[in-house]
């Protein structure tokens, strides 16, 4: 009487099964999460609440809770309209009446498999607009690369993201940029805005390229770390180099012009 004026009206659903599956009893929870009325359920066997495609592994599952006494695992059960939904399932051997019994406690975790599907998908989607970005992306703890996006191992000479991810960011710079870059790391981390530079880094070969850097803070597997984007500016430097190059000759033509006038 104790045990079932405690299970009642609890949230989750418990029953209570003997060694062979069938169903002794279960609470009022039951029938509102399967459809069944409570006589319904006399005479059924848990295995009827599993869905078709879970019960190959019910037999596993049965033998693991009666030799450990006790299990929890999720699967998949039908209601009585056929529409199935997750759930997750806690068992434990207890003696009624000088009988083992296996008590279930089943909780719908249909939302919650929802949430989890959702979360995965809505990761997929981001890893999908990182990897496929035009610029290059990298997360840095301090100056150590966790994380290097498809461009960014492009863009540094690298043929896999683990040429760069574990090593420190200085081994890539120029070194005359070695301290502005940490300079500009104790900014990033203070929270200071921090806007577009143009820096010197090297190529996995060696080969010097130059990039537009901004960085932002944020929290990478539950710990601060700096998201730095990078677009490569190699071709509009030397562009203008070359301009100023030609500005510098034409200036030149003009002098050596009105010296020949004078």
């Amino acid at each position: 009487e104790q045990y079932n004026n405690l299970s009642r009206f609890a949230n989750d659903v418990i029953l209570l099964v003997d060694v062979d599956g069938a169903i002794v009893t279960v609470n009022d929870r039951a029938a509102d999460v399967y459809g069944y009325s409570l006589d319904q359920f006399h005479g059924m066997n848990i295995r009827q609440l599993r869905a078709p495609s879970a019960r190959t592994a019910f037999d596993t599952e049965w033998e693991l809770a009666n030799e450990r006494g006790s299990l929890i695992f999720e699967t998949v059960h039908r209601r009585r309209d056929g529409s199935e939904f997750a759930v997750e399932v806690s068992t434990r051997s207890i003696i009624v009446k000088g009988k083992t019994l296996q008590q279930g406690i089943l909780r719908d975790i249909s939302d919650r498999k929802q949430a989890e599907r959702e979360l995965s998908e809505s990761e997929a989607r981001f890893r999908q607009l990182v990897e496929s970005a035009p610029y290059g992306i990298l997360v840095v703890d301090r100056q150590l690369v966790l994380y290097a996006n498809a461009e960014a191992v492009r863009m540094f000479g690298a043929a896999m993201p683990d040429d760069l991810v574990g090593h420190s960011l200085l081994e890539r710079a120029h070194p005359e940029e070695h301290e502005s870059m940490l300079r500009r790391t104790l900014e990033v981390a203070s929270g200071t805005a921090s806007p577009v530079i143009e820096r010197r880094y090297l190529r996995l070969n060696g080969e010097e390229f130059w990039a537009a850097v901004s960085a932002a803070a944020i929290e990478y597997n539950r710990r601060p770390a700096g998201l730095l984007f990078y677009r490569d500016i190699t071709a509009d430097k030397r562009a203008g180099e070359e301009h100023t190059r030609l500005e510098e000759q034409l200036r030149q033509a003009q002098k050596m012009e009105s010296v020949g006038r004078l």
